[in-house]
C-alpha cells in the first residue's frame, strides 16, 4: 500500500473512477483512518449524489456508502452543469457589456439665445466619436462642426440645416479627446461667425 500522504493525493483520480481495483480499495480503507480526506470528499460526493438522483432510473438505486465510487454518468452531468454555468456567466457579462453605454470623455453643454443641446465626446482607439444633439440652430443654409486639435489641425463635418426643431448628428475625428482644444458650430453663409463655440481653458492651438 502506498504511504498515507500519497494515498491522499489520489482523491481526484478516485472521484473520476481512474484507480485500479487495488488502489481503489486502498483509498477506501484509508478513508476510515484519515479525517481530512472524507471531509474533503463530502461536498463533491453530495453534489454528485443529488445530480444522480435527478436521472430517471428503471430500478432502485442501492444506498451509497461513504467513499463509494461514483458513476461516470453522474460525473458527466456534473461537468456539463459546470460548463453551462461558466458559459452562462460569460454570456451574461457579454450582454451586460453590450447593454452598458460607454462613458463619455467630454460633455459640453450648448447654450445660446435660442440654442439648447449638448455635444458628447467618446474616446476611441483611433481618436474620438462625437454625438451632437441640439435645438434652436439656424433652419436654412449649411452648418458645420469644426473640431480643432492642439497642433492646429481641424476636422470638419457639414450638414444641411433643417427646419426640424431638434437635430442629432454622429461624427468622428482622429483626435483623442485630450487633444481637442476648441469646437465650434458655424453657419457657412455667416463667414465663419460661430453659432456656438467652446475653447479648452488655457489651451491654444499651435499654428
Amino acid at each position: 500500500m502506498p504511504p498515507p500522504d500519497e494515498i491522499c493525493r489520489l482523491e481526484a483520480a478516485y472521484l473520476l473512477g481512474e484507480l485500479d481495483p487495488e488502489l481503489s480499495a486502498a483509498f477506501e480503507a484509508h478513508l476510515a483512518t484519515c479525517a481530512p480526506c472524507p471531509d474533503s470528499l463530502a461536498p463533491t460526493l453530495s453534489l454528485i449524489a443529488d445530480l444522480a438522483a435527478l436521472q430517471p432510473s428503471k430500478r432502485p438505486t442501492p444506498p451509497r456508502r461513504r467513499g463509494a465510487r461514483t458513476s461516470r454518468g453522474a460525473l458527466a452531468v456534473l461537468a456539463s452543469l459546470l460548463v453551462g454555468v461558466v458559459l452562462g456567466l460569460a454570456s451574461s457579462r457579454l450582454l451586460l457589456a453590450r447593454a452598458t453605454p460607454p462613458r463619455p470623455a467630454m460633455v459640453l453643454g450648448l447654450r445660446g439665445d435660442h440654442l439648447r443641446g449638448e455635444l458628447v465626446v467618446y474616446r476611441r482607439a483611433w481618436g474620438s466619436a462625437i454625438d451632437l444633439s441640439a435645438a434652436g440652430l439656424p433652419s436654412h443654409g449649411t452648418m458645420r462642426l469644426v473640431v480643432t486639435a492642439a497642433d492646429g489641425s481641424t476636422a470638419l463635418t457639414s450638414w444641411r440645416a433643417t427646419t426640424s426643431p431638434q437635430i442629432s448628428l454622429e461624427t468622428a475625428t482622429p483626435f483623442a479627446p485630450g487633444d481637442i482644444v476648441a469646437t465650434t458650430i458655424e453657419l457657412e453663409s455667416s463667414h465663419g461667425r460661430p453659432v456656438w463655440s467652446w475653447h479648452r481653458l488655457g489651451a491654444r492651438p499651435r499654428s
